[in-house]
């Protein structure tokens, strides 16, 4: 290898510097952000919202299912009410925008109050202390959703639930 080539690629290196700078920077960002707690936890919020839309498909179909039969929810069984979801799609009785509306609501909800926590953390807490108001915010919405989730069961049919989600909510009452 001699000078030339040494300068050649030099000059490779630093020809469009700010762009490869900037590009290095987000690309460093975004790696840090794929390995936060933050992302893990909007992972883990992303789960509990397509449960809860799961259950919420379900207990639609089992309403759609006993109105249309004529009976009581209890008496259908899981089978029936998940395979019931296409025929109430069919039929108007689950409306897919709603369902996808919903969907991206609650995700950019999520983002913006366990967004601005965190950041509320950063700025009074420092970046190694502990993160109060993101773990408040992280376990609200999560009980916010897991609260949902149960009472999408329970008007599946599951009455005894409702001792559960009373549980809950009393826990919930006395922390907050």
């Amino acid at each position: 290898m001699n000078f030339t080539d040494v300068q050649t690629n030099l000059h490779a290196l630093t020809c469009n510097g700010g762009v490869k700078l900037i590009g290095a920077s987000i690309l460093t960002g975004v790696t840090s952000f794929f390995s936060h707690e933050f992302f893990i936890y909007f992972l883990y919020f992303v789960v509990l919202v397509i449960l809860d839309l799961f259950t919420k498909q379900i207990s639609l179909s089992a309403n759609y299912l006993a109105k249309k039969r004529g009976v009581e929810v209890g008496t259908i069984s899981l089978k029936a009410k998940v395979l019931g979801v296409a025929p109430a799609f069919n039929d108007g009785a689950i409306n897919s925008f709603y369902m996808r509306d919903k969907f991206s609501k609650k995700l950019v909800t999520y983002l913006l109050v366990v967004g601005s926590a965190f950041f509320t953390d950063c700025m009074l807490c420092g970046i190694k202390e502990d993160f109060i108001f993101f773990k408040l915010a992280v376990a609200y919405l999560a009980v916010s959703e897991l609260l949902s989730v149960l009472e999408n069961l329970r008007d599946c049919g599951n009455e005894r639930l409702g001792k559960l989600i009373e549980l809950i909510n009393k826990k919930v009452d006395k922390v907050l």
